[in-house]
């Protein structure tokens, strides 16, 4: 039977700005806060082989990912989603590639940006989310248009209900 050694450790934290921030992306807040937890194990890039990302359904947190940050010769590189474990997953597969010697350090990742200016936040998150959809992109075109084809209907039902026939066309 095989023994885990479990002697990783977390050498670096990267935490960015946190609260109403408009006008960045995950990608963004993804490189800055690499940067900073780099800063704080006194790592460089170049010492970094593995990056765990976490999949949270954002077009940014991809295997791409890797490029935008600069980070080259990966011995490992994946996109995690656990539904709510996946950071505790991420931990664990990290530590693990760790004792197995597959790497020496490890970036794990989880960022976000659903925000936008003027937009309430569940409203945000659901145009950020579902912005690749042609529904998503002409919302309000259609929104309106249902509005005007449904109180139209309700107008005619109206009338007919007080026995008034109006030409509507």
């Amino acid at each position: 039977m095989s023994r885990w050694k479990g002697d990783a450790a977390i050498a670096g934290l990267g935490i960015t700005e946190m609260g109403k921030i408009y006008g960045r992306s995950a990608a963004d807040f993804a490189a800055e806060a690499v940067a900073l937890a780099l800063e704080d194990a006194g790592l460089q890039k170049s010492d970094i082989d593995g990056l765990l990302i976490n999949g949270n359904g954002n077009v940014d947190m991809t295997p791409y990912l890797q490029m935008t940050l600069g980070l080259e010769d990966l011995t490992m590189l994946n996109v995690m989603n656990a539904a709510g474990s996946t950071s505790g997953a991420m931990v664990q597969y990290a530590a693990l590639a760790l004792d197995a010697g597959v790497v020496s350090n490890v970036v794990i990742l989880y960022a976000d940006a659903p925000l936008q200016e003027r937009v309430g936040a569940g409203a945000a998150y659901i145009l950020y989310r579902f912005a690749h959809l042609t529904l998503a992109k002409r919302g309000m075109t259609v929104v309106l248009a249902l509005y005007v084809a449904l109180m139209f209907v309700h107008v005619a039902t109206g009338c007919v209900a007080l026995g008034l026939n109006l030409p509507l066309f």
